[in-house]
């Protein structure tokens, strides 16, 4: 797009900006207290509360969970299936005409994202593999989406490996590193590079796995 950019404020666009803005703050900080209620006692329990509680269906409630996603996968893993299946289930039920741009699509998106991964880490690779198709889907419609997309990769790669996909998942990790180093993100390159080594061990290629690492402990010292 070669047009001049406008330098001048726009007071439309920043009071739209503001009012996203104050209702994201507002609907985050509602979800800390319904997480509370909504998680206590068994996961067993925790669907049928959401089904009592409509007016928990809101993209805070899918934030928060994503956000705390990763430590409850290392901590109790089975919740963490449970509690994607949650954020999953309330994504897809919201209107992406109640939110500015790609927002929703971008949320279930993440949301199936991080399923996959604690489906995966559970040892069920069938369901995440087909978690990981629903979120390449969501992502598809996003304007942005190669940063989202390279997240989604080690994913990919992690979950493809038990399968012996071994090639499909080393091009993943391999994408996913070369747009984290893009974007100047140094854990998550560290992050793809170790997915990548983790395929190359699975394939017996000891000195390219090697060259990887060379390669990686210089970025990093």
């Amino acid at each position: 797009d070669t047009r001049a950019a406008h330098t001048e404020a726009v007071p439309n666009t920043i009071a739209t900006l503001r009012a996203f803005a104050d209702r994201m703050t507002d609907e985050d900080t509602r979800a800390e207290a319904i997480l509370q209620e909504l998680l206590a006692g068994s996961r067993e329990e925790w669907m049928p509360r959401l089904n009592e509680h409509p007016e928990w269906r809101t993209a805070g409630v899918v934030r928060k969970l994503i956000a705390q996603a990763y430590t409850t996968v290392v901590a109790m893993p089975k919740d963490a299936v449970e509690t994607m299946t949650i954020a999953t289930d309330i994504a897809e039920q919201l209107n992406p005409a109640d939110y500015p741009s790609d927002t929703v699509a971008r949320l279930r998106g993440a949301a199936w994202r991080d399923k996959a991964y604690a489906l995966y880490y559970v040892g069920q690779f069938t369901d995440a593999e087909a978690a990981i198709f629903v979120s390449e889907r969501h992502f598809s419609y996003c304007t942005v989406n190669e940063y989202e997309l390279a997240r989604l990769g080690i994913v990919k790669a992690l979950v493809l490996r038990p399968f012996e996909r071994f090639s499909e998942a080393s091009d993943a990790a391999v994408a996913s590193a070369r747009t984290f180093e893009q974007h100047g993100d140094l854990d998550k390159t560290v992050s793809a590079r170790l997915a990548e080594v983790h395929m190359l061990f699975s394939r017996d290629l000891y000195a390219q796995a090697e060259l990887v690492l060379l390669c990686l402990e210089r970025q990093i010292s």
